[in-house]
């Protein structure tokens, strides 16, 4: 069977909060090599997966600093698709101390995310699947559910994998 012969199923990956695509894909490779894998072996060779990290949320992230004014962790701005409203209007120069429940905070900053998304999937959909992470999964389970509401035919994407999620 050549390459011809063989469907690519395709699945958008969806870091989560203070990631970037490329550590999602560092991340996954060990998932990344068993889907695959289970792909090619149930289907005889018909199908191959590829995971998708060519996405990235909208908002840049300070540096973590600990709570004791310790080391910055990491040098490369990460990325969120949901920010605290002191992020959203740059009220926060510089480090950041991480707070535990940060995550019920997270409110501002939809509508560029939903924009981002939105051309990605119009530009490089449709997908078999989108997988989501953490904050990645919750917005993974908002599109699926807008999604079901186009008919079929106009669809971006058939299904949703959601990993470490909060809805």
């Amino acid at each position: 069977m050549d390459d011809s012969d063989v469907t690519v199923i395709r699945v958008l990956c969806i870091h989560g909060f203070r990631q970037t695509a490329l550590q999602l894909k560092g991340r996954t490779r060990a998932l990344e090599k068993r889907l695959r894998q289970y792909v090619r072996d149930h289907s005889n060779g018909r199908y191959r997966c590829e995971l998708v990290f060519d996405v990235e949320g909208p908002h840049a992230l300070p540096h973590i600093v600990a709570k004791d004014g310790g080391d910055v962790v990491g040098s490369k701005p990460r990325r969120a698709w949901l920010v605290t409203k002191e992020q959203y209007n740059h009220i926060d120069d510089g480090a950041w101390v991480h707070n535990p429940n940060q995550f019920l905070m997270q409110t501002e900053g939809w509508r560029e995310s939903l924009d981002v998304l939105d051309g990605h999937l119009d530009r490089h959909g449709p997908f078999d699947c989108i997988l989501g992470f953490s904050q990645g999964a919750a917005v993974a389970g908002y599109l699926a559910v807008r999604e079901s509401a186009r008919p079929p035919v106009q669809r971006r994407f058939k299904s949703v994998i959601i990993i470490s999620g909060a809805l």
